[in-house]
């Protein structure tokens, strides 16, 4: 069962509302907190519902020191962790979730699997891809051209039933 879930982004206001930080801005429109922040830990967590909620104070592509800590600080092992984060190989308000995976390019992702040395726990995949409707040079756009811009406002004013939507996903992979 799901007892951890972590929410990647990179921290700091430069990154608040950019696509790359889906994860974390899930996690923190879930939990208002309090957060509080473990001894000598590069993470931030609130309780609720039974899980511990989990925001990294790394940038993404260390992420894998914080996941590693938080999974130790609160003894649960890989396979009761669920890292929600995006995916730019999927389009805009889609999602996937997957367990065992390799990282599909995602430096975040590589290094929570390189700190915890395996890759069976889960994710939560969040898409970020322009849709098929826009033009064909934006639907092209390699991912390091677009992860760090911040929401379109057609899709801030999507974003509340994205997240409503991953909500209904994470219920039910609690059960798991």
């Amino acid at each position: 069962m799901i007892r951890v879930i972590v929410g990647l982004g990179n921290p700091g206001e430069p990154y608040t509302d950019t696509y790359h930080n889906i994860g974390m801005d899930f996690v923190e429109a879930v939990v208002s907190g309090p957060w509080k922040r473990a001894p000598r830990k590069h993470f931030v967590y609130a309780e609720k519902d039974g899980v511990s909620w989990i925001k990294p104070l790394v940038f993404m592509n260390e992420s894998g020191s914080a996941v590693q800590e938080a999974a130790a600080y609160f003894k649960k092992g890989p396979d009761e962790l669920l890292v929600i984060h995006d995916d730019s190989d999927l389009p805009w308000g889609t999602h996937k979730m997957a367990f065992d995976s390799g990282t599909a390019g995602h430096k975040g992702v590589a290094s929570i699997i390189d700190a915890l040395g395996t890759k069976a726990f889960w994710r939560l995949r969040v898409g970020i891809r322009p849709k098929a409707d826009l033009p064909a040079e934006a639907r092209r756009a390699k991912a390091g051209e677009f992860v760090l811009r911040k929401l379109s406002s057609g899709h801030k004013k999507e974003r509340r039933a994205l997240f409503k939507k991953l909500m209904e996903v994470l219920r039910r992979a609690r059960e798991l």
